[in-house]
């Protein structure tokens, strides 16, 4: 340790400590705030509550109009929480621009190093540095905790929100573009069949639920109960298994996602469609099951090893074709009359809306932005007692070696003495004031030389040695 370090520490027990510990406490009164359990605080406020998530129930065709509002009320809110922020405590934000997130100044020593010099040392001109040494006096010293760092958590919580809003529109945008899609090609053969769009009936072996089928072409072959998916994008591939997940690829051959099994729901619809005929008209029909990949074939790539029809929506008129007349024409349009008449109304379904998230974050940041301030000032009333504890040390040690360079001249025996004294201090304070302390020694080397006294001379002149290797060996540090 330097002897100013060791100094400044005796002047801080006797003097700056308690005066910095009596200011700290008058802000801690003027700012009202009461000390609490943070680690209570953040177990029990950290998880959502199920009554925080609002979920509304509606068709799919008004999903996209929901999560798009979902998405620029978070944003709303996330830009409304960071203006509040740095309207409160400036002092304690910056912008990582690496990947724009919200750094609030947490207890963590920021080191610097000299353009010049090389040297590396504590910044005490950044906050983070200040609270880090200031730790033990801040609001949530007493079960460690950096409230600056929970806060900044929360905050950048809320691009989680924003990307899980975005993933949200995008699904429900690509599930609309996908059957807007499939509907623009059926509008083409309006005139040869009879088309139905989400049509929703009971789902007659699941008591009390419904099935809703995407598109219903019936013709003189059957009834295609077809399901439409717009699975994957430009240069993927997708793996359709007779049974489980359908895999999506990329264009290396990585697995991407791994998507629900179109077939199963189908299988569900058709089993509804087949006994909702026989309920209400009394016949058997073909029923046909086909899947309706949503895109154009240039997009996805796919891989169907087994007999189940998969086709894209520009192959329907091909598909139909190949099937045998089997229903007269006044039999189809019985069936499209039966659907259109005892159809239920569309199922709604669950949007979960993270604006509510939001908002919730945004109170919890709120509790904390006084304690952050606080803190700020806590932090910089710390680096003021450091500086002033320095400053006194530096005072001492500048004393003593102006004593030292008066006994120098006045008497060659004290000279002797302090001169020892001087080297000491020059072995010990690594920094410039080794320097002065060599310098005072030199001189009290040649007030030793006039006095004769050859064992001093030998010590002064191993002591100021000494101190010549050990400046050699030692780097300068900054240090609070």
């Amino acid at each position: 340790m330097r002897l100013v370090d060791a100094v400044g520490k005796a002047v801080s027990k006797l003097y700056s400590e308690k005066k910095m510990l009596g200011d700290m406490q008058k802000v801690k009164e003027k700012s009202g705030l009461q000390e609490q359990d943070w680690r209570v605080f953040i177990e029990q406020k950290y998880k959502y509550p199920a009554e925080v998530q609002t979920v509304v129930e509606a068709p799919n065709e008004e999903h996209v109009k929901l999560y798009d509002k979902d998405l620029a009320e978070v944003n709303r809110i996330a830009k409304e929480t960071g203006e509040l922020i740095r309207k409160e405590i400036p002092e304690c934000v910056h912008i990582n621009w690496l990947d724009g997130t919200l750094e609030l100044h947490t207890q963590r020593e920021m080191v610097i190093m000299a353009s010049q010099s090389g040297q590396t040392g504590a910044d005490t001109n950044c906050l983070s540095t200040n609270l880090y040494y200031a730790a033990p006096y801040l609001y949530g010293s007493n079960v460690d905790v950096d409230i600056n760092l929970e806060a900044q958590v929360l905050y950048n919580s809320f691009m989680d929100l924003e990307d899980d809003s975005k993933k949200n529109v995008r699904i429900a945008q690509k599930g609309k573009t996908g059957e807007d899609y499939v509907s623009g090609v059926l509008n083409q053969y309006r005139n040869k069949f009879f088309v139905l769009e989400n049509v929703v009936i009971p789902a007659y072996e699941e008591k009390g639920k419904t099935s809703e089928t995407d598109v219903y072409i019936i013709t003189s072959k059957g009834i295609f109960v077809c399901e439409v998916k717009n699975y994957g994008s430009m240069g993927q591939t997708l793996y359709i298994p007779e049974h489980g997940v359908w895999p999506l690829y990329n264009s290396s051959g990585h697995l991407l996602s791994e998507k629900p099994s179109a077939f199963e729901q189908n299988a569900r619809h058709c089993n509804a469609t087949r006994s909702f005929i026989k309920e209400h008209l009394g016949i058997e029909v073909p029923i046909i099951p086909v899947v309706i990949i949503a895109n154009d074939v240039v997009d996805v790539r796919m891989e169907n090893p087994n007999s189940n029809i998969v086709i894209r929506a520009n192959q329907i008129y091909e598909l139909v074709s190949e099937f045998q007349d089997v229903l007269s024409y006044e039999t189809q349009k019985k069936i499209t009359e039966t659907f259109e008449k005892h159809q239920l109304d569309a199922n709604d379904f669950p949007v979960k809306i993270n604006a509510d998230k939001a908002n919730y974050a945004k109170n919890l940041i709120k509790e904390y932005i006084p304690y952050m301030k606080v803190n700020a000032e806590l932090a910089d009333i710390y680096k003021k007692s450091r500086k002033q504890s320095s400053m006194i040390s530096w005072g001492i040690i500048g004393l003593l070696a102006a004593l030292c360079l008066w006994y120098a001249f006045e008497d060659s025996m004290f000279a002797g003495v302090w001169g020892v004294v001087l080297i000491g201090i020059s072995c010990i304070a690594d920094t410039a004031i080794s320097w002065i302390c060599g310098i005072v020694a030199l001189i009290a080397l040649l007030s030793v030389l006039a006095g004769g006294s050859f064992l001093l001379l030998l010590v002064v002149i191993a002591g100021t040695a000494l101190m010549i290797f050990t400046m050699k060996k030692n780097e300068e540090r900054i240090e609070p």
